[in-house]
């Protein structure tokens, strides 16, 4: 199975970070050659790259980036085609310490639209911060990164897996 792209978005107050995260995934011990990682600088006219309906997501978060239209839009142009759960939040250094994931957190990954009436709904398992740069080093936030990726993969693989077993036992 081939391992799946990472864009890092961020706005342009994080791309210090975001660059470290970046830089720090890509390499011989890593998860990522050159090439699967990506920076997306959140700006007025960003828009995400080809091919991104395959990629998984790294939002480095701060207050600037909670604020960005920017960010926003492209978080939800990714959400229509991609999963939530591919989408990891690590917080940038450069923000302040004291604030909750409620603050730091996109509100396009805590509500999610019902089907069935149309209105917001908070989403079921809540969206948490998969690093934090404020307390942690980048090598913290790359390791628990490769851990998110890992699961996810398995959890890719077990639903390929049914896939194809389902078509078996239907072609029976």
């Amino acid at each position: 199975m081939k391992r799946r792209p990472i864009i890092v978005l961020h706005s342009p107050e994080d791309a210090q970070d975001a660059f470290q995260i970046a830089r720090q995934l890509i390499g011989p011990d890593r998860l990522f050659d050159d090439g699967a990682v990506r920076l997306l600088t959140a700006g007025k006219s960003c828009r995400l790259p080809l091919g991104f309906e395959t990629a998984r997501m790294v939002v480095i978060t701060s207050l600037s980036s909670v604020n960005s239209l920017a960010v926003s839009r492209v978080i939800d142009a990714y959400l229509q085609h991609c999963d939530r759960s591919d989408v990891m939040v690590v917080v940038a250094s450069t923000t302040p310490p004291g604030f909750s994931e409620n603050a730091l957190i996109s509100p396009i990954l805590m509500y999610q639209r019902s089907q069935t009436t149309g209105l917001l709904e908070p989403c079921p398992g809540a969206q948490s911060f998969a690093a934090d740069l404020r307390t942690g080093t980048v090598e913290d936030a790359i390791s628990k990164l490769e851990e998110i990726v890992l699961a996810l993969e398995g959890r890719d693989r077990q639903s390929e897996c049914s896939k194809s077993g389902s078509v078996r036992k239907s072609g029976a």
